[in-house]
């Protein structure tokens, strides 16, 4: 697991969400409480990428909107926007001010500033 995931965890959960945090190399996926989320982050390497697209869509398909992130959508971003799983509620982000915009749309009264 990057560094990534850990700072946004630490951040979110900072400004007031309740956030897990799951790798699948060192625990199983909770499937029932990612699909009673608000909002599910993916970030994916290129050698997880398609199982990560197939993920996303598994959320999406449950109604809840989706950010994708990590090295692969940061280096093919276009990828990430076009795979046949992707739809347009999915937000490719390269950056963490993507969180902040997200999760000030989401919830206006929690602050968040990266």
């Amino acid at each position: 697991m990057r560094l990534g995931l850990p700072l946004l965890g630490a951040l979110m959960t900072e400004r007031g969400h309740d956030v897990r945090i799951y790798a699948e190399s060192l625990s199983e996926v909770d499937w029932e409480r990612v699909l009673s989320s608000d909002l599910v982050g993916i970030s994916t390497t290129t050698s997880t990428a398609i199982r990560a697209y197939r993920y996303a869509q598994k959320v999406r398909d449950n109604g809840i909107p989706v950010i994708m992130g990590g090295p692969h959508v940061t280096f093919l971003d276009n990828e990430a926007r076009t795979s046949a799983t992707t739809s347009s509620a999915t937000k490719v982000s390269r950056r963490l001010s993507s969180w902040s915009t997200t999760c000030r749309a989401r919830d206006p009264s929690i602050p968040f500033s990266a």
